[in-house]
């Protein structure tokens, strides 16, 4: 009789994630792959196609590897389907606000909002016909 299998402490899964990256990109320390530089044996072999798992590693823009491997253990920390990583955080903000809202949706951001926020939600967001309003901060001390 087998014993029962024992699940993973998030801990553990830190150290020994189940996470699945592209097939001949696993390794016991990821490696860090650059996302500009990516070799083809020949211009007829490059392709702009999103899919890592059928086309492997075409270019930095789709997920390099080491990236891939890091939404994959987030994911699986996280029990999610998918993981979408941005460069950054005025990327993860932009993002939020292109896929949530649209054309007559108002937005209420705080005067103090980081300022390439303010901008994109005074620049494209209005000219999506999203209104946006921004209310005074109120600091106590």
């Amino acid at each position: 009789m087998h014993a029962p299998a024992m699940r993973k402490t998030w801990k553990t899964k830190l150290i020994h994630s189940d996470a699945k990256v592209p097939q001949g990109f696993q390794s016991l320390a990821s490696p860090v792959f650059r996302c500009s530089t990516v070799l083809f044996p020949s211009t007829a072999a490059v392709t702009d196609n999103w899919d890592q798992y059928g086309a492997g590693y075409t270019y930095g823009l789709y997920g390099t590897p080491t990236a891939l491997e890091l939404a994959g253990r987030i994911c699986e920390l996280e029990h999610g389907y998918r993981t979408i990583l941005t460069p950054g955080g005025q990327a993860a903000i932009s993002l939020i606000n292109l896929a949530l809202l649209k054309a007559g949706d108002h937005l209420l951001l705080p005067e103090s909002v980081y300022g390439p926020n303010r901008q994109f939600a005074c620049h494209v967001l209005t000219w999506f016909g999203i209104d946006v309003t921004f209310y005074p901060t109120i600091w106590t001390v």
